[in-house]
């Protein structure tokens, strides 16, 4: 069904009696008078089909629950049998009856479908609107009834004159920070932002932004004049001198053979002798120097000289010097560079000339010219072969004309082509868009076929609708947005969370809730006592009075310097005795070990003694004198 959306014009209402929301019938009863001014014709009997009523903005009434005007948006059939509009009403209410008005009914906006009906909607000043406050704005109640609450509470001035002005001079502040109202502007709200060059105050009066982009950044360079358009970023150059380009960055001065452009584009420097005079002649090879009069010559061949002007050839046995001393040449030149090209066969003359037999379609003296005749734009391949056609062309000559309709088939399965031998166009079978009606118009669909077409596959974010034919936005919670165990809850377009372990809610369970914090990546709660908690970590940076934050951030008493005074007493007590008994088991020990060693040494001399007399008993072969016991005992 092909719909047709109409705008809404809001109208400013005072009557004694405000309406409920009306009935089917009761819109049945007031479309009659619209649709004839709209269509022309006086016989209707609309019928509103049920569950298409869509409301665009609510006029609120002076009680709850009842309004002055609604714009709504309503599917119905005019009269029985005919098909089914799609259109946007403006009724009123008139004593408690509700009637329609007669006014534009053009087409609104796409944004205006489907989005939730505006409340409130009463009429400001003059100049003024705005959703929630009077104001100077563009909003979309701009066209009549405004969003705007009670006296006093609005942005704008607490009283206006009977001309809409504002009489209270320090009642802008809700205007914005830029705004000011004194007697020299006649206590109206006006913006006092100062900017820099090239920018003004934008509407809002909360930024500056570029009123000329010529006064603000000066783009014309080399003196050239800027001139401003609109928008603010359109402007042109008037360029001075011989110098142009959209900046006036180019200098377009001209300059001879050996004179450049000065650096600011005035006049030409002669820079070079090579190239004004080409002093280098016979083929010479000019080379420049500094400054510009000095120079040298590269001489080509067989010259020599200053200027390559003096001819002495050196030419080997067989060879000639050519007409120009630039060498020296066989005398057949066939053999020396055959000139007979794509490969053309040379026959050699005693005089120096030649003759080529071409091979295919090749003709000329040295082969070079293709015979080839190509119609229809066609040209000649590089190897001289045949023709390469042009589109819509055929043959060996391009002669034969291609129904591009039947050779190419450019409008695929969903699309009528026609051609004039030439060019073809493609009439696209409904649904079905682009220059070879390759272009599927359901929206956010990947993959479609069909006449009309029916989508396969959605883009991604969205599935395939009730219909079976179209996409819809998918529900959200796939994305499983809910961290730490969160529930999603989805909706179409939305979703919530319901988190648990302390999670909050408000963001997506990523955040602990108030009096918790994280900690090792769970939700724990702060310390007792405490009136601040940093939630990153868990632990209280300030507690209640009579407590104070301890190094592990619990919130500990604030005597507590004075018990910790008493333990360090009580510890040094204690670190005293139990030196003092360290010292007396040392001291206890070393004696020990002394007297232990001496008597150690005794038993060994006494060993020794010993040994030597059971030596000296047995006779034993290696029997020592009194000096090597000696000796030992002292060792």
């Amino acid at each position: 069904m092909k719909q047709l959306i109409v705008a809404l014009a809001l109208v400013t209402l005072a009557f004694a009696q405000d309406c409920s929301l009306p009935t089917i019938a009761q819109l049945e009863s007031v479309l009659p008078p619209l649709l004839v001014i709209s269509d022309g014709s006086q016989v209707y009997s609309p019928n509103v089909t049920e569950g298409s009523v869509q409301y665009v903005c609510l006029a609120q009434g002076d009680m709850i629950d009842t309004y002055k005007a609604i714009a709504l948006i309503a599917t119905f059939t005019p009269n029985p049998g005919e098909p089914e509009r799609t259109r946007i009403f403006d009724i009123e209410c008139n004593s408690g009856t509700w009637s329609g008005r007669t006014g534009s009914l053009d087409p609104p906006p796409a944004s205006v479908v489907g989005v939730p009906p505006k409340t409130n909607c009463y009429r400001c000043r003059e100049g003024f609107g705005g959703d929630t406050r009077c104001r100077a704005c563009d909003s979309a109640c701009n066209s009549g009834l405004r969003r705007c609450t009670g006296s006093g509470s609005g942005d704008c001035c607490l009283s206006f004159t009977d001309s809409g002005q504002c009489d209270d001079s320090t009642d802008c502040t809700s205007s914005g920070p830029n705004y000011v109202a004194t007697p020299s502007n006649n206590f109206t709200c006006t913006c006092n932002l100062t900017c820099s060059a090239g920018y003004a105050a934008n509407s809002n009066c909360t930024d500056c932004d570029l009123s000329s982009i010529c006064d603000a950044y000066s783009p014309c360079m080399n003196g050239g004049q800027c001139i401003q358009y609109s928008p603010a970023t359109n402007y042109s150059c008037d360029c001075t001198g011989s110098y142009t380009g959209y900046n006036c960055s180019d200098c377009s001065l001209t300059c001879s053979d050996g004179y450049t452009v000065n650096s600011d584009c005035t006049n030409c420097d002669f820079t070079s002798i090579c190239d004004r005079d080409t002093p280098c002649i016979n083929g010479g090879q000019c080379m420049q120097y500094l400054p510009a009069t000095n120079y040298s010559c590269h001489c080509a061949g067989s010259y020599t000289g200053t200027n390559c002007s003096i001819c002495s050839p050196q030419c080997p046995q067989g060879y000639v010097p050519n007409s120009d001393c630039t060498g020296c040449v066989l005398s057949n030149i066939c053999i020396a560079n055959n000139p007979c090209k794509n490969g053309g066969s040379c026959t050699s003359f005693n005089n120096g000339g030649y003759m080529c037999n071409c091979a295919g379609n090749y003709e000329g003296n040295n082969c070079s010219v293709c015979s080839l005749s190509c119609q229809n734009s066609g040209n000649a391949t590089t190897d001289c072969t045949g023709c390469m056609c042009p589109a819509w062309y055929t043959g060996n000559s391009c002669q034969t004309v291609i129904d591009p309709c039947m050779s190419l088939e450019p409008c695929g399965l969903y699309g009528t082509c026609s051609s004039n031998r030439t060019e073809y166009m493609c009439q696209c079978h409904e649904g079905w868009s682009g220059p070879h009606c390759q272009d599927c118009t359901i929206e956010n669909c990947d993959r479609c076929s069909g006449i009309p077409p029916i989508c396969e596959s959605c883009m991604e974010g969205y599935v395939i609708d009730e219909t079976g034919k179209g996409c819809e936005l998918k529900d959200l919670c796939h994305t499983t947005p809910c961290a730490n165990n969160g529930t999603c809850i989805g909706q179409p377009g939305s979703f919530t969370c319901q988190c648990s372990n302390h999670w909050s809610s408000a963001s997506n369970c990523t955040i602990c809730s108030d009096g918790y914090g994280l900690r090792n990546d769970q939700c724990v709660e702060c310390s007792k006592n405490c009136l601040v908690c940093a939630e990153s970590f868990a632990e209280c940076v300030r507690c209640e009075d009579e407590y104070e934050v301890s190094s592990s951030g619990e919130c500990i008493s604030s005597d507590l310097p004075n018990n910790i005074l008493i333990w360090i007493i009580i510890g040094s007590v204690i670190g005293g005795l139990v030196i003092f008994v360290c010292v007396v088991i040392i001291v206890m020990g070393i004696v020990r070990c002394t007297t232990s060693y001496n008597h150690n040494k005794t038993h060994a001399k006494a060993i020794k003694k010993d040994h030597l007399a059971n030596q000296r008993i047995n006779e034993n072969p290696l029997y020592m004198s009194q000096d090597d016991i000696d000796n030992m005992e002292k060792e």
